[in-house]
């Protein structure tokens, strides 16, 4: 077993704890409509950019491009050998950096505003396949995974961003993934998978109780929070084709937004709701990559703008 000292906070991570990554609904659905002519062609020309992951041939880098695939910038590069980048995830668009995993599980933080500043957040943090930063950068949230009887299963952790006041929102056998957080900071939205069954739940970090608002026999590639919604990809195992999904915080509305061949990860709407960006897989795997595409949000015009590894969201 060893200890890692956090912050003045003990974490224990004995050596059984490892990492583990990876039709119908409750609801009925809606199909979005198409907007008129000058809605749809707005879509293609907001100002806002995407953000995104790619892995290059000179190290991991993160970078922004225009939503018809133009200016593409590296704001951040990472091509140290000794500590490679092993996961980054949504940023925060209150303190505009992104969470990083790197080297011997370190976390830490990088600003993307091209400074390339990077802070060390955690020296020590297991073996979690993906933290995240709250929308106001004071916390995160990940999931561990344990295979000692005493404590079998997955657990949800939340902690101030430097890992001090560690504390365990809810543990299941089922498997829980894609932790995200809501707008507020004081909700996790998580998936929780059975062998014929995916769930969308929700956590209130007050009181940690958990409910179900969402599930389907579909399998949930990703969730996000953007734009006010839940924006989630979802598609039937085994098939290739998959389709996006958005819902309230509350598992309410269910609108489908588009579909396309090939598996969807990672699918954002623009802060201004005109632009859907996703990321087309030909499997579905646990470290995707491929073509990311923009379509406007109800589903047409689609364009590829580039290729990576992860979506991270969208700024002004």
């Amino acid at each position: 077993m060893s200890l890692a000292i956090i912050g003045g906070l003990a974490w224990y991570f004995d050596q059984n704890y490892v990492s583990k990554s990876s039709s119908s609904s409750n609801t009925s659905v809606t199909t979005v409509k198409a907007p008129p002519a000058e809605t749809a062609k707005l879509g293609k020309t907001t100002n806002q950019k995407l953000i995104f992951a790619s892995q290059t041939n000179q190290g991991a880098i993160i970078a922004s491009v225009t939503a018809t695939g133009e200016n593409q910038k590296t704001l951040f590069t990472y091509a140290d050998e000794t500590e490679k980048i092993k996961e980054t995830n949504i940023f925060s668009p209150t303190t505009f950096e992104a969470p990083l995993i790197v080297g011997n599980n370190r976390l830490a933080s990088v600003k993307l505003d091209g400074s390339g500043k990077k802070e060390i957040l955690i020296d020590s943090l297991g073996n979690p396949p993906s933290v995240n930063l709250s929308p106001d950068g004071k916390l995160i949230s990940f999931v561990a995974f344990s295979n000692v009887e005493v404590d079998y299963g997955y657990t949800l952790y939340v902690s101030s961003r430097k890992g001090e006041g560690l504390r365990e929102l809810t543990r299941n056998e089922k498997e829980i993934k894609n932790p995200i957080w809501g707008a507020d900071n004081t909700k996790i939205y998580y998936l929780q998978i059975s062998d014929n069954q995916t769930a969308i739940m929700k956590i209130d970090l007050e009181t940690s109780r958990s409910q179900s608002i969402y599930q389907t026999e579909n399998y949930i590639y990703s969730l996000n929070f953007s734009a006010g919604k839940l924006i989630f990809s979802s598609g039937p195992k085994g098939k290739n084709v998959s389709a996006i999904y958005q819902i309230n915080g509350n598992g309410q509305n269910l609108e489908k937004l588009l579909e396309d061949n090939g598996v969807i990860y990672y699918p954002f709407l623009s802060v201004d709701s005109l632009n859907l960006a996703y990321l087309i897989s030909a499997e579905a795997i646990d470290d995707p990559s491929g073509d990311i595409l923009v379509a406007s949000a109800d589903g047409k015009n689609k364009q590829k703008i580039t290729k990576g590894n992860k979506i991270l969201g969208w700024i002004n």
